[in-house]
């Protein structure tokens, strides 16, 4: 098969994802079977998940398999995983053949935004002829799989008869599982306290476990850590499961009690101080000492026995601490772990984004000069209410955040302020360092806390903390004295 032509007319700019298409010479003897789809699919994302990749959509032909790739920058890995992949499902027909099955045939035009993606593929299902994936129209059975609304209201109707066709002729269409944003949950029912993860949708709240029941291979994922570990094709799955969940897996928003995404992480959590230039300006002005911006990431942690929902109470111990404070911080949720992790390649490890407050005892930051026990105490990191998956969420660097206490306004900051962005943030802390999926960053807090104030505030009993992160949602955490 020739090289498909590139396409012309299309400014692609952001996130990178490749159109790729495998082809065999022997087409009556390849994927009339499901069970050669799924070897070659399997053989196609073991490679994937090797280089670095994911599959974000894919959809089989008769003779060939296309795929939206999303992953690595450097076309260079791309060939790496394109020969290999060849060579793995290939060896698995080549007795059936006599010969080698793959030719090289892709598209190594880049895709870099989700709209562009959903353009671009429009474009190739309404014109395969001209998009160089067939000589016939009515040689493109299947449709791909829509990835934005407007696509999915232009569906290729025309195709269908071929499809239908080729179909009673014995040929399976593959499932296509595509990706698409997701609020994640973690959550437990008023009569049951067993956690559960759950999909927020318009009507409630999807048990994905309970929605999964016989449908996922394997054992489907009952937290969010479960779904990080299983990696981005667990991930692309999500959607389908969710769309199709019976009335015995859903629920009403009222019936649930709300957890932090990440209940009991496995590593602390790992947070920025010192991050916003008036923040810095502000405690310098605190503790009456010199403005000095930091140079590198100021780097320290918080203990995972800190966290609670976010409609949790905060308990503080009067005889610990008197000086309770608020920050509240953009979350960050590692997806893909690495190590040595580029900055221009580090927002591609992130799985999403939530809510978090640095709940902090200034006196014992005083007393034990450093961050650790003033920002650990019981309670003291509320995170939620929601991870968002960073295709959903946007911009990271261009986000609102507000904490309210008791409805007055005492934090309204920015995060295109941060020193050091998100990016630099992974890149930083990751060399020389792994990072592994459910690893959360706290990417610290703009002006406006209260030890920042004249006269100093601190938090009281029964004052109720909202913290609230544009595109994410607001948190709700009443403090408690005991």
């Amino acid at each position: 098969m020739s090289r498909p032509p590139r396409l012309a007319g299309f400014d692609y700019i952001g996130r990178f994802t490749y159109f790729l298409t495998f082809c065999v010479r022997e087409r009556a003897t390849v994927f009339r079977q499901q069970a050669m789809v799924d070897l070659v699919l399997m053989q196609i994302r073991r490679t994937a998940r090797e280089h670095g990749f994911s599959i974000a959509a894919y959809c089989f032909m008769p003779d060939h398999v296309h795929l939206l790739v999303e992953g690595s920058s450097g076309t260079s890995d791309l060939r790496a995983f394109a020969k290999l992949a060849r060579q793995r499902a290939g060896g698995l027909y080549a007795r059936a053949t006599g010969s080698s099955l793959w030719q090289r045939g892709y598209y190594d035009r880049v895709l870099r935004r989700s709209d562009d993606i959903s353009r671009f593929t429009k474009y190739i299902v309404e014109n395969p002829v001209r998009a160089g994936l067939v000589e016939n129209a009515n040689d493109y059975p299947y449709v791909w799989s829509r990835l934005g609304a407007s696509t999915q209201q232009d569906a290729p109707y025309r195709y269908r008869p071929a499809q239908r066709a080729i179909a009673s002729a014995g040929i399976p269409r593959a499932p296509v599982y595509t990706r698409r944003s997701m609020r994640y949950l973690t959550f437990s029912l008023k009569a049951d306290s067993t956690t559960r993860l759950g999909v927020l949708t318009d009507t409630g709240v999807v048990d994905v476990r309970a929605a999964a029941d016989g449908r996922w291979p394997g054992d489907a994922p009952g937290s969010l850590i479960d779904l990080l570990e299983q990696g981005p094709d667990a991930w692309h799955r999500i959607p389908a499961i969710v769309d199709e969940a019976p009335d015995t897996a859903r629920y009403a928003i009222a019936d649930i009690r709300w957890h932090a995404p990440i209940p009991r992480p496995t590593k602390n959590v790992i947070c920025l101080g010192m991050n916003y230039a008036e923040h810095v300006r502000e405690a310098a002005g605190a503790m009456k000492r010199e403005v000095r911006l930091p140079t590198v990431p100021v780097y320290f942690t918080k203990s995972p026995t800190s966290i609670i929902g976010p409609f949790d109470d905060v308990r503080v111990d009067a005889r610990i601490t008197q000086q309770v404070d608020w920050e509240a911080e953009l979350g960050v949720i590692i997806g893909v772990g690495g190590r040595d992790i580029p900055k221009e390649r580090a927002l591609r490890h992130v799985f999403g984004y939530t809510v978090i407050n640095d709940v902090s005892a200034r006196d014992l930051q005083r007393a034990h000069l450093q961050f650790f026990k003033g920002k650990s105490l019981d309670t003291f990191c509320p995170i939620g209410p929601v991870v968002v998956t960073e295709d959903e969420f946007g911009d990271p660097q261009n986000k609102a955040v507000k904490l309210r206490v008791n409805g007055v306004t005492k934090q309204h900051g920015h995060t295109r302020d941060m020193i050091f962005a998100i990016d630099t943030i992974i890149a930083t802390f990751s060399a020389g360092l792994t990072l592994e999926p459910g690893d959360i960053f706290s990417t610290g807090t703009p002006a406006g806390v209260g030890m920042g104030r004249d006269p100093q505030e601190w938090l009281k009993d029964g004052d109720v903390m909202e913290t609230e992160i544009e595109g994410i949602g607001v948190m709700r955490n009443r403090i408690a004295y005991l």
